[in-house]
């Protein structure tokens, strides 16, 4: 409860802030496992 109280306060801007590092995250591991193995 508490957590879902603490992400519907924030904002979409910083929602959109935390998507986009999510996909650079999973880009660079997608990336980090195509070229060492």
């Amino acid at each position: 409860m508490k957590v879902d109280f603490k992400i519907s306060k924030t904002t979409k801007k910083e929602k959109i802030q935390g998507i986009i590092a999510y996909g650079i995250i999973a880009i660079c591991v997608f990336i980090y496992f195509k070229f060492f193995r």
